[in-house]
């Protein structure tokens, strides 16, 4: 046997192939990665501890993992300090700070920052949590979340795999060829880090590339060579001559026996089915594991209604209760607390025991020493002898309920079924839209066109919602998100209600949707955003239009009386503080061309995702020929010519502005529409819409100051002499050198 590595030729490819390959929030594909190799899985709870909580060796242990997945320095040589931890979906042609992991922490410090980004973003995306906040467990939806974050490719399992062992030292046999260096470090990196079936199939690709055997290990500058690091300031901080000893180990090794076992299960070549056989066993193991660790809710999950619960016996009743909390996850700081306490049952519940409704079984203590003192002074027990277990505990559960009497249980279910009211902001709803967005463009490029299609496809296939609002120079915070308004109620009276606007609307329908098992998106769309001052429109919910990573709100804002008592009345209960949720969508457009537009502050605008669409995108359809002129001067037009033969004199001649051109839709389909022989179907109308809309618009907007010039051809002292004029002589109202420019666009 003899120690290879991985050779500097392969890593820097793999460093090329994801320099040249962008995702969707790199640092959580990384993280995912980084999770996995803790033993998180799609099956069962696995544990990982606060930081602060971690024992040294474990803290050793997971840097180092991350110092495989991300790490740029060689730690026997070197100490990562700021700028340190890139993984490898960040590798990019233009570096920033914010690409890397650590852009302000050395790498040492970066256990805490992990746990920060756990509780802030990963929770609320493709990891859920269980009773206790150290369970862990994929969200049923992370391959769609991930697929969404990979933009639709797949991470290339050989070039992963070289990345993670690129300073490791592997014990291969003397004879070993490239292929079984290869299959031994990606069914290593398969094992290592529990890749299941459905990862394998969703995520990876494998069996396109190739990694190559080398004698010495790329070195840390030659690691960073291979990155191009060409910007001073995001150039990685290493501290030379100082190994990273101190916090995590210098050296792994896949050791000779490890080798042995990996390439007998290769057999005579790692191939995609093989693979598919081994992390099928694998796979199997942990759903015996999460069958044997499941509960009787688990396997049949029930909300009961109120009267189902009132009408069990005590020990249904209170057993059936305890697993729809399970089910909701509900176990938490503060109910766990409050059941366990005898004096908090009794002020809330009204429920007296000897202990609250649920007691820790202490440790080391039998079933018969704990039965005997849990007896009242008649020797009748208090608790059932069957435990409930939450998390890795197990509870002692009240046995006083009396199905007779309506009060003992009642405070109780007030307080449960409060609770499953719960109002969720982060959902896990996974999307390719972005949350806030603003497409602009000139008059007729198909602003409005584009959201719709996009709402067709956000909507589709599910139970989501839109609604349509068009700002105007009038509109105001009361009609956007509401206010109290004189109504009249069912029997002719007239009293004052919280009207909502389609902004506390939408908000509300999708916070309900966000309550389900299967959160759908809800969408507002905004036409001419910036016709209204959206400052005064938009009030305090502008501190709302900041999106976390989740999606959701990164910052909260108080609700007023008047929400809180709507939000009660629509969903059973308000919260102290509003967000708006990741599965609700705020698109809008906007035309900066117009005249009577009030201008966007930049705090304002860096809230939102702008779109262009360029003056001449989505024009294959436009078109169309129609004569034009009468007598000598009768020609056939082409639409689409004359309207770039139009835009390229506004631009070039006169230098006005692309977003005041025409777009391809400036007039709509119904005026151009024509038949197979390309010609309009009603030149009429055109002719009209052509005076009303294009001659109008150029004579008092867009080419208003330029207008004599423009319509050299003509008499253009009035709007009206110009119609005129058109009706004659067609387009030579623009001139002889426009006539030539339109020629050469219809050559």
């Amino acid at each position: 046997m003899m120690d290879m590595f991985v050779s500097q030729e392969t890593i820097e490819e793999f460093a090329a192939y994801f320099r040249e390959h962008d995702y969707k929030k790199p640092e959580q594909l990384g993280l995912f990665l980084y999770f996995k190799s803790t033993g998180l899985n799609e099956y069962t709870f696995s544990t990982y501890q606060r930081w602060g909580d971690c024992p040294a060796s474990r803290r050793k242990e997971l840097l180092r993992r991350l110092y495989d997945l991300s790490g740029v320095f060689d730690v026997t040589t070197e100490n990562g300090l700021k700028r340190t931890s890139l993984f490898p979906f960040s590798i990019c042609k233009n570096y920033k700070a914010s690409c890397f992991y650590n852009g302000g922490t050395v790498f040492s410090g970066l256990g805490s920052r992990i746990y920060d980004t756990l509780d802030n973003t990963l929770v609320s995306t493709f990891i859920q949590r269980g009773s206790e906040a150290s369970q862990l467990k994929l969200a049923s939806n992370y391959i769609d979340i991930l697929r969404d974050r990979l933009n639709g490719q797949k991470i290339p399992l050989e070039a992963i795999a070289a990345w993670h062992f690129k300073f490791w030292t592997i014990c291969m046999p003397d004879d070993a060829t490239d292929k079984m260096f290869q299959d031994v470090c990606v069914l290593a990196f398969l094992l290592r880090f529990g890749i299941s079936c459905n990862e394998f199939n969703h995520i990876f690709s494998y069996g396109y590339r190739t990694i190559k055997k080398a004698d010495f290990p790329i070195t840390g500058p030659e690691l960073r060579a291979a990155l191009k690091f060409d910007n001073d300031d995001c150039m990685p901080e290493i501290e030379e001559g100082s190994p990273a000893s101190s916090y995590m180990p210098q050296a792994e090794t896949l050791d000779a026996e490890e080798v042995t076992t990996l390439l007998g299960l290769c057999g005579d070549g790692l191939t995609a089915e093989r693979i598919l056989e081994i992390l099928t066993s694998n796979d199997d193991e942990l759903k015996k594991k999460a069958e044997a660790l499941a509960t009787p809710m688990d396997k049949a999950v029930h909300d009961y209604s109120r009267e189902e619960l009132l009408g069990m016996e005590n020990k249904e009743f209170i057993f059936s209760a305890l697993e729809m909390m399970s089910h909701h996850r509900l176990f938490n700081g503060y109910t766990l607390p409050a059941l366990e306490s005898r004096e908090q049952c009794s002020l809330l519940f009204r429920h007296n025991n000897i202990h609250g409704i649920l007691y820790r079984r202490p440790a080391g203590i039998t079933d018969k020493e704990f039965k005997d003192g849990m007896q009242d002074d008649s020797g009748r027990p208090r608790y059932y002898a069957d435990t409930y277990s939450i998390g890795e505990d197990e509870y002692y559960v009240s046995s006083q309920w009396r199905p007779d009497r309506e009060d003992a249980r009642g405070a109780f279910l007030d307080w449960l079924f409060e609770l499953l009211l719960t109002i969720r902001f982060e959902t896990g709803l996974p999307t390719a839209f972005e949350r806030n967005r603003i497409v602009f463009g000139a008059p007729g490029t198909g602003k409005s066109h584009r959201l719709n299609e996009d709402k067709d496809s956000l909507l589709t296939d599910t139970s989501g919602t839109y609604e349509r609002v068009t700002f105007h120079p009038e509109y105001t915070y009361s009609q956007f998100v509401g206010s109290y308004k004189p109504v009249t109620g069912p029997t002719g009276e007239i009293r004052y209600d919280f009207v909502p606007g389609p902004f506390m609307r939408v908000l509300v329908a999708a916070l309900k949707s966000g309550r389900t098992e299967s959160p759908q998106p809800h969408l507002l769309l905004i036409e001419e955003i910036n016709r209204a001052k959206v400052a005064a429109v938009f009030g305090e919910v502008f501190q709302l239009l900041d999106r976390s990573d989740s999606g959701a709100s990164e910052y909260e804002i108080h609700a007023t009386e008047d929400v809180r008592k709507y939000l009660i009345s629509e969903l059973g209960k308000s919260p102290d503080s509003l967000r708006i949720p990741d599965n609700m969508f705020i698109w809008a457009t906007m035309n900066s061309a117009d005249q009577g537009v009030y201008p966007m502050d930049t705090a304002f605008k860096r809230r939102w995702s702008f779109e262009y669409i360029g003056i001449d995108e989505n024009d294959a359809e436009v078109g169309g020929i129609v004569a034009l002129g009468r007598g000598d001067h009768a020609r056939d037009i082409n639409w689409n010519q004359l309207r770039k033969a139009i835009n390229d004199t506004l631009a070039v001649t006169y230098n006005i502005n692309e977003d005041k051109l025409l777009g391809p839709y400036f007039l709509s389909k119904r005026v151009f529409a024509y038949g197979d022989n390309q010609r309009i179907t009603d030149p009429e109308r055109f002719i009209a819409a052509f005076k009303s809309k294009v001659i109008m618009y150029l004579y008092e907007d867009a080419a208003k100051s330029v207008k004599r010039r423009l319509f050299e051809g003509c008499d253009a002292s009035k709007y009206s002499s110009v119609c005129s004029a058109f009706d004659e002589t067609g387009i030579e109202i623009f001139g002889a050198d426009f006539l030539a420019k339109y020629n050469d666009f219809e050559r």
